[in-house]
C-alpha cells in the first residue's frame, strides 16, 4: 500500500461517526414532532389531537413516533416545557452579550426586546401552552412551571437591580409590575399578526409603555401611585 493509498477507518473511529449521525438524526426527528405537535396542540387543542396526526404532519409512521414518545402526555410535558427553556436560554445569552457597562435600564429593555421577539416567531409553542393549559394533568403542568420560575426568576433579578440603580421607581410593587409585563408579552401571542408590524417594532411600542411609566417620580412626565 502506498503512502497515497486511503488508510483504514478503525472499525470504533466508524462507530463513533455513526452514532453521531444517528444522533442528530434521531434529534432532527423529535424536533420535527415537537413542531408538529405544538402546531396541532395550537389548533386545536389537547383532546382533539391525536398522535396519528402529529406523526402525519411530521412526517413519519406513528411507530416512529412511538419510538420518542410512549404517549400523548409525555409528548405534552415535552411541548410545554419546550417554549419557556428556550425563552430562558435566547434571555440568558443577549443578556451576558451586553457589555459590563450596559445599565440596568438597557438589560431591562434588551430582555423586553429579546423575550417578546422570541415568544412571536416560536408562538405555536406559546400558543399550544395557552391551548391545553387546563387540559393536562397537575403532574405536567408542574413541570413547565418550574421553568417558568426560572423565566421569573431572570426578570425579577433585573427589575431589582434597576430599582437599586435608581432606573426604576420605588413606589410600584414588583412583583405586579413583573407580571404585567410577562402577562401583556406572552399575550401578544393571541392577537400579533405577524403580517403586520414586526415584533421589533411592538417590543419598541411596548417598552415606551412600560418604561416611561415606569420613571422614577419628579422625572419629566412622572405622577406618583397613589
Amino acid at each position: 500500500m502506498s503512502d497515497t493509498d486511503p488508510q483504514p477507518i478503525p472499525d470504533h473511529v466508524s462507530r463513533k461517526a455513526s452514532g453521531r449521525k444517528a444522533t442528530r438524526k434521531s434529534e432532527s426527528t423529535r424536533q420535527q414532532i415537537l413542531d408538529a405537535a405544538a402546531s396541532l396542540f395550537a389548533q386545536r387543542g389537547y383532546s382533539l389531537t391525536r398522535l396519528s396526526d402529529i406523526a402525519q404532519l411530521a412526517g413519519i409512521h406513528l411507530t416512529g413516533l412511538y419510538y420518542y414518545y410512549d404517549n400523548k402526555e409525555e409528548l405534552v410535558s415535552d411541548i410545554i416545557s419546550h417554549g419557556p427553556a428556550r425563552a430562558a436560554a435566547a434571555l440568558r445569552t443577549a443578556l451576558d452579550a451586553l457589555p459590563a457597562d450596559a445599565s440596568k435600564r438597557e438589560r431591562l429593555e434588551t430582555a423586553f426586546t429579546v423575550y417578546l421577539t422570541h415568544i412571536l416567531k416560536d408562538d405555536d409553542y406559546v400558543r399550544a401552552d395557552h391551548r391545553i393549559a387546563s387540559q393536562i394533568s397537575p403532574e405536567v403542568r408542574a413541570r413547565a412551571l418550574a421553568i417558568s420560575r426560572d423565566i421569573n426568576a431572570i426578570w425579577r433579578t433585573l427589575l431589582e437591580e434597576a430599582v437599586v440603580a435608581g432606573e426604576v421607581r420605588t413606589d410600584i410593587d414588583m412583583t405586579m409590575l413583573r407580571m404585567l409585563m410577562l402577562g401583556s408579552m406572552n399575550w401578544a401571542v393571541e392577537w400579533f399578526r405577524p403580517n403586520g408590524a414586526p415584533p421589533e417594532r411592538l417590543a419598541d411600542a411596548m417598552k415606551v409603555l412600560f418604561f416611561e411609566g415606569a420613571t422614577p417620580p419628579g422625572k419629566p412626565g412622572a405622577k406618583k401611585i397613589s
